[in-house]
């Protein structure tokens, strides 16, 4: 569900970031030819598909809208990453369930999923993607109307989109409520709380026998981090391993394995055969990812001291597991989050993304959250 620091720096270092984003597949291509025959259907209203592209400063990036616009609510999802895409987030239990009452807005960010554009490094930050999201807001309120109520979900990276944007000027103006998943607001507080996480869980699991020889590793290598001079090396390092962690959680019936709920193939091969090139989105991915963790230096970014101003009605929703983002992230969004309407919800069996490991609670949250504030 979400991209992460993992790129292989000492590959990249060498490469030209000026990067032409109109990856072809061939191979891809002629798939779809043979499948010309078969066309997603907009059955009606309340099971609509819409397709536009947001087109500024030399991007042009896809949007796709499912479910039901007779709701005249729309959810804006800000995937994660950075070099994530957003129909990442469509087959699953809580997409399916949201698409039942509301649209849902799947876009892919500058620079990523099936997003193209001739575009240089200054034109891959976090700045110009909270423009990009402000430009397709109001596409969509001069398309659907200004009587529709729209909110922003962010997760992961998205949280970071997110959160920048809804502190940007009068951007929260436009929105009912801001949703953020596990977000990645506080680079410094995501490895500080990491450390003791590991310690603790991972002595807790010594003790019950569970994956002993990953654990002990895993406590040995966060020891050995200076949380006062760490570098990007040790970030992507422990981003790593915490995907890691939680995969042995799974494993040991801690974190909910809820695969078969996430998996939806009538909706994934819509989503991803008609909508989605996997090369493309990957190779373009890498470059942004790059591009925006080393470039740009975002693994220095924190963003909660402009928490304040975000006075939106804000629903915050996390893993008790989340090695990747912890949930001290959440605690402190709700401390210094400026709007009277805040809560904080905690799954207890899940990681860095209940959507799929507790879709059901996770969409029920959600509508109680949409119906309290359209």
């Amino acid at each position: 569900m979400d991209t992460y620091l993992g790129t292989n720096l000492k590959k990249l270092n060498s490469l030209n970031l000026k990067v032409n984003f109109r990856v072809s597949n061939i191979l891809f291509l002629f798939f779809l030819l043979h499948l010309s025959s078969c066309t997603l259907e907009n059955n009606s209203d309340t099971e609509a598909f819409d397709m536009l592209y947001v087109n500024r400063n030399d991007a042009d990036m896809p949007v796709y809208i499912h479910g039901n616009i007779s709701s005249n609510v729309f959810i804006i999802v800000l995937h994660g990453g950075p070099g994530g895409n957003g129909l990442l987030y469509r087959p699953g239990v809580f997409s399916e369930e949201l698409e039942k009452k509301y649209a849902l807005v799947y876009f892919d960010q500058r620079g990523q999923g099936m997003a193209q554009g001739h575009l240089n490094s200054d034109q891959i930050t976090i700045e110009e993607m909270v423009k990009d999201v402000n430009a397709l807001t109001q596409i969509l309120k001069h398309k659907y109307g200004n009587k529709n109520s729209f909110f922003l979900l962010g997760h992961s990276w998205g949280g970071t989109l997110g959160s920048a944007y809804m502190s940007t000027d009068n951007y929260q103006n436009d929105f009912k409520g801001w949703i953020e998943v596990d977000g990645a607001h506080d680079f410094d507080l995501i490895l500080k709380s990491q450390i003791p996480l590991f310690q603790s869980i991972g002595n807790e699991q010594v003790q019950q026998g569970n994956h002993e020889s990953f654990w002990n590793d895993a406590i040995l290598t966060v020891e050995s981090i200076d949380t006062a001079n760490y570098s990007l090396e040790n970030l992507s390092e422990l981003n790593a391993l915490a995907f890691k962690a939680e995969t042995n959680l799974a494993l040991s019936g801690i974190i909910r394995n809820s695969a078969t709920d996430y998996l939806n193939l009538s909706v994934a091969f819509k989503s991803f055969v008609f909508s989605e090139n996997p090369l493309t989105s990957f190779v373009t991915g890498v470059f942004t990812n790059y591009t925006l963790v080393v470039e740009h230096e975002t693994f220095k970014k924190n963003l909660t001291s402009s928490f304040n101003k975000i006075k939106l009605p804000t629903l915050l929703m996390w893993g008790k597991f989340d090695f990747v983002v912890p949930v001290e992230l959440g605690y402190q969004a709700l401390n210094l989050i400026g709007a009277d309407d805040k809560k904080l919800v905690v799954f207890q069996n899940s990681g860095h993304s209940p959507m799929t490991t507790e879709g059901g609670e996770f969409a029920s949250e959600i509508v109680q959250f949409i119906e309290a504030h359209k």
